[in-house]
């Protein structure tokens, strides 16, 4: 990296540290202030147990992280931000029961909600109570297009993921595409993103069950393999994608011209948990947000992040995913401090006055852009490759 930005990072680093860090005195007449006002209520529906619970579990920690900060220096207008949330455990029929058992207690806005079939199941709710979600760990295009007026999506999109995918593989001369997709919403809105980039032809695809079993996987799998693909692409769920994965390397497929790549919604930092060591190296996970864990184009934006996780107690959480719910977290603070009102039309007016801007700085940030017309504020999406000892190399 030039010596010329390498400077402007660190003094972009040293002005994030010294705002703050409020002296004492001051931090604590904020705090005495903030403690006479209510409390600005934020929710998430997300899972928050059984096998998909590291999701929400990961994306609180990361909103619950700037909350700190924000609070740190005395709230929003002299109130604090206050985290809810409610467990729908990855389940559309629970989904609905939980946006209403937290509007019930007066959340003005949703931040860092969960999954594709879970939120098109919440669509009329969500419609009929105005309440912005800010930030939905989803890439559809069904809640992209056409523009929702009350969904914020802060991350790149499926077929963002897919057209990087096809790039960095046509780079290599690997064009022959097998995929394996979850046989729910979320698999469908990935097979159709890849489908769009690579043409329906382009592809042989096999459904698995939402929570195949290890024989129903390894029995797709061979199915999948007499096709001779080079790349399976695998728009999976961390337990099912984990165990394809290791029905893949079981059956030979890890050649120098046999590529696995899974889409974002496998969860990165989980998958790395989730296999034997046996079975990393080399696979391919997209993510939708930059690299957390320093360097690159985003280093100021990760530095800022690292630091607000170790400063929460989160430290062992740091990842993508709470990363991601640091994002959306910063994005509706952003909101919530232009806001004319704290009420869930004064924050909708906000984010769609926003514009565009860098979070984390003009350098080493992250370019996000809404309007009225725009929700979807980033087409941002990159290839890490997982190593052995369940680190990721960012090349």
């Amino acid at each position: 990296m030039p010596r010329s930005i390498l400077l402007k990072i660190a003094f972009g680093v040293a002005a994030m540290v010294a705002i703050s860090i409020p002296s004492f005195a001051a931090q604590r007449e904020r705090s005495f202030a903030a403690a006479s006002k209510p409390d600005i209520l934020i929710g998430e529906v997300a899972p928050f147990s059984g096998p998909q619970s590291h999701y929400g579990q990961s994306m609180a920690a990361g909103i619950r992280a700037v909350f700190a900060e924000v609070n740190a220096q005395g709230g929003i207008n002299g109130r604090h931000l206050r985290l809810l949330t409610a467990d729908d455990e990855f389940t559309a029929d629970k989904t609905v029961p939980a946006y209403s058992a937290l509007a019930n207690q007066g959340v003005v806005a949703f931040c860092g909600n969960f999954g594709t079939p879970t939120t098109l199941a919440a669509l009329p709710w969500i419609a009929s109570h105005q309440i912005p979600v800010v930030g939905v760990y989803s890439g559809s295009s069904a809640l992209r297009t056409p523009v929702n007026p009350y969904i914020f999506n802060l991350r790149g999109s499926l077929v963002d993921e897919s057209r990087d995918i096809k790039r960095t593989l046509d780079a290599q001369g690997i064009d022959k595409v097998a995929v394996l997709y979850e046989d729910d919403a979320y698999g469908a809105a990935g097979l159709e993103a890849l489908r769009s980039v690579y043409g329906k032809g382009g592809v042989y695809a096999l459904p698995l069950a939402v929570n195949a079993t290890v024989a129903s996987t390894q029995s797709a799998v061979q199915r999948l393999l007499t096709t001779n693909p080079q790349v399976v692409i695998l728009v999976l769920t961390t337990q099912v994608g984990a165990r394809a994965i290791t029905a893949l390397r079981a059956a030979g497929f890890d050649g120098p011209m046999q590529q696995i790549v899974a889409i974002s919604g496998i969860g990165p930092s989980a998958i790395a948990r989730a296999l034997p060591a046996a079975d990393r190296p080399n696979l391919l996970v997209s993510t939708v947000v930059p690299y957390p864990f320093g360097g690159g184009s985003n280093a100021l934006l990760s530095l800022a992040y690292r630091n607000s996780m170790i400063a929460s107690g989160s430290s062992a959480q740091i990842g993508f995913s709470s990363m991601e719910g640091y994002i959306d977290a910063k994005v509706l603070v952003h909101a919530l401090s232009h806001a004319t009102a704290l009420t869930p039309d004064g924050i909708v007016s906000a984010l769609n006055q926003i514009g565009t801007f860098n979070l984390g700085g003009d350098v080493g940030g992250l370019r996000l852009t809404l309007s009225k017309d725009n929700h979807a504020a980033t087409s941002f999406a990159n290839l890490v490759s997982l190593r052995g000892d369940g680190t990721y190399r960012n090349d």
